[in-house]
């Protein structure tokens, strides 16, 4: 995420989202994230989406525009 920040994008990460992996909101932000209230503002409001799992059936025409899905990644803390 740093890097990504880094070089000048903005990363949004819903509201709780590292809840089952202990990661709070607050770190999220302190990594450079922007939270946003629900999974549906991230789809809408995306250019490029990176996402541990699939994306669930009601996600997938949220987006307002074109965009990039790249499923599966590992993060490390």
């Amino acid at each position: 995420m740093h890097a990504l920040v880094a070089a000048g994008h903005t990363v949004l990460v819903e509201h709780n989202a590292g809840e089952l992996s202990a990661l709070t909101d607050d770190e999220y932000q302190a990594a450079g994230a922007e939270i946003v209230g629900s999974a549906h503002d991230v789809w809408r409001l995306a250019e490029m989406v990176v996402k541990v799992k699939e994306p669930i059936e009601p996600s997938i025409g949220t987006s307002a525009r074109g965009w990039c899905y790249l499923p599966t990644c590992t993060w490390r803390r």
